[in-house]
């Protein structure tokens, strides 16, 4: 019996492949799914076997799922330049994987398909979002994690299949908060309009979640929110932030409308030289909301999950993560 990670290379995916091949002691097979082109990064020298190919690639993916107990779909892509580039990769990627798996393992114990907050969408109100509230995407990446999901629906009578949907995710390796991270050691934060609030997750945290949700039987056919209990004030966040590089900071307000302009300027910019921005159109869309919250109250009550790690020190932890990496002074 083996268990299969797509998406291995990746910051989550691979916290998640390493968490597998310790939790198996040996005794298991973890097989991740890769590009041949793809770098192995983190797990280069992970007892690992890597399987060539895509989920685009029918052939491969199905070789990859024989005799698979568990499949965890963590391959997909958060920029893009179009909405239907989104569809194609992260809507039919997970369309594939699961039509593979029905084809190729029809006697799987769990398929665990990581989707996103922005499935759900933005709280209208501040209120932490529930699980059974109804899915108000408001972006291109929301949306495709929507058709991702709206998959899932499909194949329920078929396959055994948790969803989840983290919220914001931090730990070493990550790179989006790099960039916020390298800002605060020069003594800067940005913060948009006033009055914003998120939900954040350890990796690690989220990776156990992971695992406790594709070993629990009430967990089947069910989605859930993995964030920590308390919703943060951006205000709040920056400073544990900084505090973690260990500089006080200068806190610049940049409103959410000048923020939109430049994510414009920024992809405009950036499609003259054929290269994508971290901030886009579409990722400005998201950040300019004010709520990204949630509550993961439904995975505590069906397989006891909580996020053990106290945020300031995730953040600190990773601060010294990407110090000893050389990625911040």
């Amino acid at each position: 019996m083996a268990i299969l990670v797509t998406g291995a290379t990746g910051f989550i995916g691979s916290h998640l492949a390493e968490a597998l091949v310790r939790g198996g002691g040996g005794e298991e097979e973890v097989r991740c799914l890769a590009r041949q082109t793809s770098r192995r990064g983190w797990l280069e020298a992970a007892p690992v076997r890597w399987c060539v190919g895509s989920v685009e690639e029918e052939a491969s993916l199905r070789a990859a799922l024989v005799g698979c107990r568990e499949v965890y779909h963590l391959a997909g892509i958060t920029l893009a330049r179009d909405a239907a580039t989104f569809l194609r990769v992260n809507g039919d990627g997970t369309r594939a994987l699961l039509a593979a798996c029905r084809a190729a393992c029809p006697g799987v114990e769990r398929v665990v398909v990581m989707t996103s907050l922005a499935a759900a969408g933005p709280s209208p109100d501040g209120h932490p979002l529930d699980e059974g509230e109804p899915a108000r995407p408001v972006s291109g990446y929301g949306a495709s994690k929507g058709a991702a999901e709206a998959w899932v629906r499909d194949f329920a009578r078929e396959l055994p299949i948790t969803v989840i949907r983290p919220p914001v995710v931090y730990g070493p390796r990550e790179h989006e908060l790099l960039t916020v991270f390298q800002m605060a050691q020069h003594g800067l934060t940005v913060l948009g309009d006033r009055g914003k609030t998120t939900s954040i997750v350890h990796v690690t945290d989220l990776v156990a979640g992971c695992i406790a949700a594709a070993r629990a039987p009430a967990a089947a056919g069910r989605t859930y929110f993995l964030s920590n209990e308390m919703p943060l004030a951006h205000e709040r966040l920056m400073e544990l932030l900084a505090a973690a590089v260990g500089r006080r900071t200068l806190a610049v307000r940049l409103p959410d409308r000048v923020l939109r302009w430049a994510a414009g300027w920024l992809e405009d910019a950036g499609a003259l030289v054929g290269k994508l921005p971290a901030l886009t159109r579409d990722k400005a869309v998201e950040v300019s909301q004010h709520h990204w919250v949630c509550s993961p109250a439904r995975a505590a009550r069906d397989f006891g999950w909580r996020a053990r790690i106290d945020i300031a020190a995730g953040m600190a932890e990773t601060g010294r993560w990407y110090r000893e990496q050389g990625w911040i002074r």
